[in-house]
C-alpha cells in the first residue's frame, strides 16, 4: 500500500514562500505618516486664509482701509478660489499629487508672506487673489490622497483626521498669533506664517510619496490598501508593466503567451 507523503522541515526550507503565504505579515502603517503630512497642510492652508482678520484692528489703522474696503479684501479670496476649483483639479489630475500640492502649498504660502510687505490696499487685493487661486488644489489634492493611500473602511476616518487641521490651527494657534502681533506688529504674523508655510511645502516634497514607492511601506499594506479599494494610481516604468502582464494574461486566457509577448 503506498505511504502518504510527509512534509519534512527541510522541505519547509526548500519552498520559504509557501510559508510565507501561509502566515500574515505585519503590516507597515506609512498612510499615517501620509495622514500626518495632510493634517499639517490643511492646518497651514487656514492660518494662511485667517491671518488677515487676526491682523486686522492694526492693519487698518496702519493702511487706512474702512470697513468696506477690508469685507472686498475678504470677499476676493472666495470669488479666486471658487474660481481656480476646476483648473486646479485638472492641473492635478494631470501633474499628480505631490507636485500639485507642492506648488500650490508654495505659492500660497509666499502670497501670505507678501502680505506683511504692502503699503497699500492694490497689493492686498492681488496678493488675497493669489491666494484664492493657489489654495484652491488643496481639498481636491486631500481628497486624492486619501483615495489612493486608505482603503475603504478607513477613509472617512483618514477625512476627518486631516478635516480636524482647520480647527486645531484656528484653536491653539490664533492666541500665539495674537501674542506675536501684540509684540512685533502685525506683518509679523504673515512673515512667520507664510515663512512656515514654505518649510512645510519642502517638507511634502521630500516626504511624499506614492504608496508603491514609499520606502516604509510594506508589501502586507499594499496589499491591504488595494484589497480595500486604495492605489487608484497609475503606476509607471517597471510596476506598470508588471500590472499590465496578469490583466493582459487574463484577457487572452494564455499565461504564458501573454507574458512573453509583454517581454518582448
Amino acid at each position: 500500500m503506498p505511504q502518504p507523503i510527509q512534509s519534512s522541515p527541510a522541505d519547509a526550507q526548500r519552498h520559504p514562500s509557501a510559508n510565507a503565504a501561509a502566515s500574515t505579515a505585519r503590516r507597515s502603517n506609512a498612510r499615517y505618516q501620509i495622514l500626518g503630512l495632510l493634517a499639517v497642510g490643511t492646518m497651514i492652508n487656514y492660518l494662511d486664509r485667517t491671518v488677515l482678520g487676526i491682523a486686522a484692528p492694526q492693519l487698518t489703522k496702519e493702511l487706512g482701509i474702512n470697513a468696506a474696503m477690508m469685507g472686498l479684501l475678504f470677499s476676493v479670496f472666495s470669488w479666486s478660489y471658487v474660481a481656480s476649483q476646476i483648473p486646479g483639479g485638472l492641473f492635478l489630475d494631470r501633474f499628480g499629487s505631490k507636485l500639485t500640492y507642492f506648488l500650490s502649498m508654495t505659492f500660497w504660502s509666499l502670497c501670505t508672506l507678501a502680505q506683511g510687505l504692502v503699503h497699500g490696499i492694490a497689493g492686498l487685493f492681488v496678493f488675497r487673489l493669489g491666494l484664492g487661486v493657489s489654495e484652491a488644489p488643496c481639498f481636491p489634492t486631500n481628497s486624492r490622497v486619501v483615495a489612493t493611500w486608505f482603503p475603504q473602511s478607513e477613509r472617512a476616518m483618514a477625512t476627518g483626521t486631516y478635516t480636524v487641521g482647520e480647527y486645531i490651527g484656528l484653536a491653539f494657534f490664533s492666541p500665539f498669533l495674537f501674542m506675536l502681533m501684540g509684540a512685533f506688529g502685525w506683518r509679523s504674523l504673515f512673515y512667520v506664517v507664510g515663512g512656515v508655510g514654505i518649510v512645510f511645502g519642502l517638507i511634502w516634497w521630500l516626504m511624499y510619496r506614492e504608496p508603491r514607492e514609499h520606502p516604509s511601506a510594506n508589501q502586507a499594506e499594499l496589499d491591504y490598501i488595494e484589497a480595500g479599494g486604495g492605489l487608484t494610481q497609475r503606476h509607471t516604468g517597471a510596476s506598470a508593466g508588471s500590472a499590465a502582464a496578469p490583466a493582459k494574461a487574463a484577457s487572452n486566457g494564455a499565461p504564458s503567451a501573454a507574458c512573453s509577448s509583454i517581454g518582448n
